[in-house]
Order: C-alpha cells, then sequence, then structure tokens
C-alpha cells in the first residue's frame, strides 16, 4: 500500500513521465535514485514519489533520457549495498548514465530540508541543490524548483523557453498546425499549474462522469457518479463548487452516468445505471427548483448516451437476462439481451422505439462499444473492447478489420453475474462472474482537421490476469487515427496513478476549446492529500 500511495503521490501533481527509447548519441542519460528520508515518522513514501517527479521534471525529449526506476532498482539489488555505500560510478558506467542524482528529505516536525546532489559519471563537476520549508506541503513547489536549477546548470533549460511570447499573437497560432497539450507524450517538457486543474479530492470513488447544462443557465456542469450518489458541480475559475446531490435511499451501487438533453426541456437529464444482484434498477435525475429530484425510478434499462453517425447525441439502452448454469462460459452471450435500443421520452418514461442497425457481434454489449466514421469513407466503424481487453475495429457488414496485441483493461465498475441463488433446490451455488466494465469510448475530431480520432483509456493492471479482484497501477489516454487496416497513436497523456473510470471531452467553461475532463481513483492511505480515494483533472485541448 505504502508503495502505491508514494506513486500516487508524484502523479497527481507531476502525473507522468516520458517513455524509455533507444538514444541517440548526443542524448544525455539520467538516473535518479530513489530518496533517503529521514524522518521521526513514517514517510517511506515521499522516496519514490519525489523520484518519479524528478524523472518527469528532468526528461526532455531529443536531449535527456531517464532511465527507469525499475531499472535502478534491480541495479541496487544487484550491487547488494545500501545507496550511502553504493559507489555511484561503477554503478553509473554499468547502467550507461551520464548523470546519477541522489537526494535526502530531512523532516523535524511539520518543517523539512532537502538535499539533492548531481554526480557527474564520466566529467563535471558535482551539484547539490538544497531547499528547506515550514510546511511539508511545500516539498512539491521546492522539488520543482530544485529540478529547474539543475534544467538550467546541465542543459540550460529555463522557464523563458516555454514562448510566452507566442501565446501572444494568436493569429500565428491559428495559422499554425496543432499540437496536444504539453502534459502529453513526447511533447515540451514542464508541468505548469496553467497548463491542466485539479479537484479536492473525493473520499469514495468515481463511478463516472458527465457533463452538461443541468441547470438549463447555458454553461455545462459536472456531474459526477459516486457508489449511491451523484453530485453536481460548477465550474469556475477552475474549480468546482458542489450546486446539487441527490443520495439514493436504496443503496444499490451504480455503474456508470451520462448526461444529455434526451427530453428536449433545455436542461440535461442525468442517466444513472444501477445494478444489483443481477437485477437492473436504474434511474433518471433532474434537475428541478434548486434540487435534484428522480423523474424514472426502477428501469430496467441499462443506459448509455452515444453520438450515432445516423443521429447525433442518442440514448441508447439494453436489459439484462436471467442467465443458466453455463453461463460461465459466454457471460454476454446469457446475460444480456441482444437487442440495443434507443430510448425517448414519452412524457412520462423512456420507452424503445426500435433497435439501432449494427451487425451480429460476438461479445458486443451496450458498455464495450462506438460507432463512428473514423475513415470518412460514409460508412462507419464498430470500436469493440472484447473480453480479453483487446480493441477491436469491425466494418458494418461485420468483418473485423483489426484487432490490437496489446490490452487496454478495464475499470473498477462491474456487474455481479449469476449471484449465489438463495432457496435453490439444489441448493449448490453457481459460480459467481464478476464483469468488469470498460472504459469509455470516444470518435472525435479533435485535431479540427475534418477527420474523426478514436479517444480510449488504457489502465495497466497490477493484478494477476486470474485475480477476481482488479487494480490498476496507472492509466492514461490515447488518441488513435484509423488508417483503414491499423489503429495509429497520434498522442497519448502521460501516465497517470490509479485508474482512470471515466472522461469526458466537451467545452466545460465556454471558451470555444474542447477539454478532456478525466475521473481517476487511487488509494486511501495518501496523508498528504488528506485521504483522497479519487480526483477529477481537467485539461484544455486548445492550440499549444
Amino acid at each position: 500500500m505504502k508503495r502505491i500511495g508514494l506513486i500516487i503521490f508524484a502523479a497527481l501533481i507531476s502525473c507522468l513521465m516520458g517513455a524509455y527509447s533507444p538514444f541517440a548519441s548526443e542524448v544525455k542519460v539520467l538516473g535518479v535514485l530513489p530518496f533517503k528520508v529521514n524522518a521521526d515518522k513514517d514517510l517511506s513514501y515521499l522516496s519514490e514519489g519525489l523520484q518519479e517527479m524528478l524523472n518527469s521534471r528532468l526528461y526532455h525529449p531529443g536531449e535527456t533520457q531517464v532511465i527507469p526506476r525499475d531499472k535502478i532498482k534491480a541495479m541496487l539489488s544487484k550491487l547488494g549495498a545500501s545507496l550511502e555505500a553504493t559507489n555511484l560510478v561503477q554503478m553509473g558506467k554499468e547502467l550507461g548514465a551520464d548523470y546519477l542524482i541522489t537526494g535526502t528529505i530531512t523532516t523535524l516536525g511539520t518543517s523539512f530540508s532537502l538535499d539533492i546532489k548531481v554526480f557527474p559519471i564520466k566529467e563535471g563537476n558535482m551539484i547539490t541543490v538544497s531547499a528547506q520549508g515550514k510546511r511539508l506541503d511545500d516539498l512539491l513547489s521546492e522539488v520543482d524548483r530544485a529540478a529547474q536549477e539543475i534544467n538550467q546548470k546541465f542543459f540550460g533549460k529555463t522557464e523563458s523557453k516555454r514562448e510566452p511570447a507566442q501565446r501572444e499573437e494568436p493569429q500565428e497560432e491559428e495559422e499554425g498546425p496543432w499540437t496536444p497539450h504539453p502534459q502529453f507524450k513526447a511533447y515540451r517538457y514542464g508541468l505548469s499549474q496553467k497548463d491542466f486543474w485539479r479537484s479536492r479530492g473525493f473520499s469514495e470513488e468515481i463511478v463516472g462522469l458527465g457533463i452538461g447544462d443541468v441547470d438549463g443557465d447555458g454553461e455545462n456542469e459536472v456531474v459526477v457518479g459516486l457508489a449511491d450518489k451523484v453530485e453536481i458541480y460548477k465550474f469556475k475559475d477552475r474549480r468546482l463548487s458542489k450546486l446539487a446531490e441527490y443520495s439514493s435511499n436504496d443503496k444499490i451501487p451504480a455503474i456508470g452516468i451520462d448526461v444529455a438533453d434526451i427530453n428536449r426541456n433545455g436542461k440535461a437529464e442525468i442517466f444513472v445505471s444501477r445494478v444489483s444482484r443481477g437485477a437492473v434498477s436504474s434511474m433518471v435525475l433532474e434537475y428541478q427548483n434548486g434540487r435534484l429530484i428522480s423523474i424514472v425510478r426502477d428501469s430496467d434499462y441499462l443506459f448509455r448516451v452515444m453520438d450515432l453517425p445516423d443521429s447525433g447525441t442518442t440514448l441508447l439502452g439494453q436489459r439484462m437476462l436471467s442467465g443458466t448454469e453455463e453461463t460461465h462460459v459466454d457471460l454476454i452471450k446469457y446475460y444480456f439481451d441482444p437487442a440495443i435500443v434507443r430510448l425517448e421520452w414519452t412524457g412520462n418514461g423512456y420507452v424503445s422505439v426500435g433497435e439501432i442497425s449494427i451487425p451480429v457481434i460476438k461479445g458486443l454489449y451496450l458498455y464495450n462499444f462506438i460507432l463512428g466514421d473514423m475513415d470518412m469513407d460514409g460508412s462507419p466503424e464498430i470500436v469493440v473492447i472484447d473480453t480479453e481487453e483487446k480493441i477491436n475495429v469491425f466494418s458494418m457488414t461485420g468483418e473485423r478489420l483489426y484487432k490490437s496485441t496489446e490490452s487496454f483493461g478495464s475499470t473498477l465498475n462491474y456487474i455481479r453475474l449469476n449471484p449465489e441463488k438463495e432457496g435453490s433446490r439444489s441448493q449448490v451455488r453457481l459460480q459467481i462472474n464478476d464483469l468488469y466494465l470498460p472504459p469509455r469510448m470516444a470518435i472525435l475530431d479533435i485535431e479540427g482537421d475534418g477527420k474523426k480520432e478514436l479517444i480510449v483509456v488504457k489502465n495497466t493492471s497490477s493484478s494477476p490476469y486470474t485475480s477476481r479482484y482488479k487494480s490498476y497501477s496507472d492509466g492514461k489516454i490515447i488518441l488513435f487515427s484509423w488508417s483503414g487496416m491499423s489503429l495509429d497513436p497520434l498522442w497519448e497523456t502521460r501516465r497517470l496513478t490509479g485508474c482512470i473510470s471515466d472522461f469526458q471531452i466537451k467545452d466545460l467553461d465556454k471558451d470555444g476549446n474542447l477539454d478532456l475532463v478525466l475521473g481517476v481513483i487511487q488509494e486511501t492511505e495518501v496523508k498528504v492529500m488528506r485521504d483522497a480515494r479519487s480526483v477529477i483533472l481537467g485539461y484544455s485541448l486548445k492550440r499549444q
């Protein structure tokens, strides 16, 4: 738990580090060793956390390369010595490093001191960067300052290199090529607080996110789905302030949140999909007279709002089946009604107006597919995340055009299928199958070139493949372009520690630019973050 906590600690502030790739001959190779912590209480999680933070600050594509932490750890284990007794020159040569960086954190009460040393392995003089602070909360900013000093002394990197002058020339920005957010992979280093915003910590797991004009004032709100509660937040000045909340008395857990104005009354409804013991009991909420009320209760439909090529924003629904004793062979076939239908508002509920037109694809259900014309040939593609967590692309004739070789993980949202049936004559407990739901996908024109891209979540599992209980070490968002034969990555966010539970891409602040808003589930034992379990992060997708 401590190890997970320390990684979260670093990732919430710096979030992510660059990929490890073959270096060119002029690239400087850096190795950041674990920090030594001198404290009167257990603060060991800070060691690797600050190690990861420096990794991200000192990585500059084409100029520097950071040795991965696991390679550093393996080398320390091989040498069999403590950090104090390690021969840094020997270690640096074996790692192929130009510089090794060590650090010590000493705390007394709430104050701290920080000492960072940079050892040149081949040539040059050692430098030391030191800092002190009266509050442990200031440690991150001091590490950031220290990284800037190292960048300046060794690599000539200064804050002025972020080119603020270009931001004062909007005409040149409009004419230039679209480039992603600076925190996304393979682009300019530096992690300014202007680059993204982060909410306060939530003490519960975020089940789902939605963005829409819930109160009808012309501005979008953020809807947060928790286990048995829904909360609405206004977004202003990069902060979230609560507008309303709704708690369900029956405590049936939610597995997904969608937001859209389907009943056409000028206010977006909140569709909450809920399942208990294999039975669907979904509800729809609407903001009226200053509070959230339920306009539909105990619906037997699972909900998903999707932008369909032929009809735009559409509410889809799917019912569940009771299954059989052989359901563990094919969960989707025996537990989901094959019909995925369009739902429309009738005045007192949402009813089916017919099935959507989609070929029969084994393993397809409401939450693991999306439709979109990615190659602009007039016929949409069907993107499916299968039970192996691989991405598949199908044509509208049902032909599989592509299957990924890597897995993309799932979320921590699950449906418990085939629960124990009490009172059955055989008194034999049927096998329990937990179906973990894949993350949301989106097909949008992010780059503004008239061609739509696929946006997906990749959560990296930290639990055994056969484990019934899922856990994830980190997650990221990847933007793919469809070539007609394969999905080619265009950019990706750096790794976020934890599990990305949901995301939205909409203009949250009404500035004319799309925003990427993520819900990230983290650990509960991050004391510095006041026991936060989840957090919401936001990035503007405007031209950089």
